[in-house]
């Protein structure tokens, strides 16, 4: 008997697709294979410095207190940071830069980031640097952007003076500032910034310690200053008023360290003192004797107007007056 064989029209388009979609599906993961190789391969000529790294870090001083507002910036371009107030920063920099950090009144420096995760910057104070801060008004500025007249003393230097007031170490340093004695015993100095302006009101100028308003800065220990600055031009009146008519003297005083070690200074001066022409005074019966005295040759009369041993000795204000402390 003879064998019919017979193909479904739907058998055979179903089976057409289906090696269609395989065929499709086998080159659609031959080239994504070959996309994601291509993709974590580098070429030849690939430039590794432009790999970003994350730079995390602390800036402190020698005493380890941390630095506020520390410039980080990256050397060669406009990429830059700053500290918060723990002294901490975080900045994205290509792998092999270099950071400069800087500071006013501080040495810059330059560190390497190579293999560098993490970095801890201790700046050095500069002396050339501190002389360029001056206090002005409640904040500082650096010198060369000051347009007014200021004149800063350090501390140091004022220190170096035997006085126990700190107007007194003044003296002869600074151009157009007039220090006189008072004349009364235990008064501080006078101090004239601007000359005598009046003869009715005081002419003393107005002194600011950290910021504080006082009249008189006698109290002041001249080794707790850490610096003066005085403002001598009518600029000042913009930020003092009319309390800054005869200058103003800003007082930054010493401060301590949080984290750092306790020091204790004493500074001690022995010193001698002595009238140079001291005057013989007399007492109180010698005073009612020579008054008698007068009254006789003046009128001729032989009757006393005072009994001298009625007085006693008194008081001898001379003496009082310089007595040994």
């Amino acid at each position: 008997m003879k064998k019919t064989k017979i193909f479904s029209g739907s058998s055979g388009k179903l089976h057409l697709l289906r090696n269609t979609l395989l065929t499709t599906l086998t080159i659609f993961i031959i080239l994504f294979s070959t996309s994601s190789v291509s993709a974590i391969e580098y070429p030849p000529d690939y430039n590794y410095s432009n790999a970003v790294a994350i730079i995390t870090g602390r800036v402190t001083n020698l005493t380890g207190e941390p630095i506020q507002g520390a410039s980080i910036r990256v050397k060669g371009s406009a990429t830059g940071t700053s500290t918060d107030s723990a002294g901490n920063f975080s900045i994205d920099v290509p792998d092999g830069s270099i950071l400069v950090v800087s500071y006013v009144g501080y040495a810059e420096q330059e560190i390497p980031t190579a293999g560098q995760t993490n970095i801890e910057v201790i700046l050095i104070a500069s002396d050339n640097e501190l002389e360029q801060v001056v206090v002005v008004g409640y904040g500082t500025q650096r010198k060369i952007d000051v347009t007014g007249s200021v004149a800063t003393v350090r501390g140091d230097e004022i220190s170096k003076q035997a006085s126990i007031n700190p107007i007194s170490g003044l003296q002869g340093r600074v151009a157009g500032v007039q220090i006189t004695n008072a004349g009364a015993p235990g008064a501080s100095p006078q101090i004239r910034i601007r000359g005598l302006g009046t003869v009715y009101g005081s002419a003393n100028p107005l002194y600011v310690v950290d910021g504080v308003w006082f009249d008189d800065i006698s109290f002041l220990n001249p080794d707790d200053i850490e610096s003066m600055n005085i403002l001598k031009d009518a600029s000042s009146e913009a930020i003092y008023g009319i309390r800054a008519a005869n200058g103003v003297v800003l007082i930054t005083t010493k401060k301590g360290s949080r984290n750092g070690k306790s020091v204790v200074n004493y500074t001690g001066h022995v010193g001698v003192q002595h009238v140079t022409n001291k005057v013989e005074m007399a007492n109180a019966r010698e005073y009612a004797t020579m008054l008698n005295e007068k009254n006789r040759i003046a009128t001729g009369s032989t009757t006393d107007l005072v009994d001298p041993n009625s007085y006693g000795e008194g008081t001898d204000w001379y003496d009082a007056v310089l007595r040994t402390a």
